[in-house]
């Protein structure tokens, strides 16, 4: 089970990304520069923190 302060540390990282995201300075896949970072999350299931991404836009 995640603590408050867990799920408040993950909602803060989300609300910096969609801040960064707006402005138009995203975190690009090094891999896949194609992609960026949109979202932070955590699977309880299988306790791990797992990242979504976007395409970019053309």
């Amino acid at each position: 089970m995640k603590s408050k302060s867990f799920n408040i540390l993950i909602e803060i990282l989300n609300i910096i990304i969609y801040i960064l995201n707006k402005n138009d300075f995203k975190i690009y896949d090094e891999e896949n520069t194609d992609y960026y970072i949109s979202k932070i999350g955590y699977s309880g299931l299988l306790d791990e923190i797992f990242f979504k991404v976007k395409e970019r836009k053309k």
